[in-house]
């Protein structure tokens, strides 16, 4: 979807909506994953 966004397919009025969709599908917790995998690859 974000790509509607960008190529202007979808109003920007409701980004802030479609933010907090993320939100609660659990976003915050995929990244918090996806920078542990990171960090590990990386050797930090």
């Amino acid at each position: 979807m974000e790509a509607k966004f960008i190529i202007g397919q979808e109003d920007l009025a409701v980004w802030d909506q479609y933010v907090s969709t993320l939100d609660q599908m659990g976003l915050a917790k995929l990244l918090e994953i996806y920078q542990i995998a990171y960090d590990r690859l990386m050797g930090r």
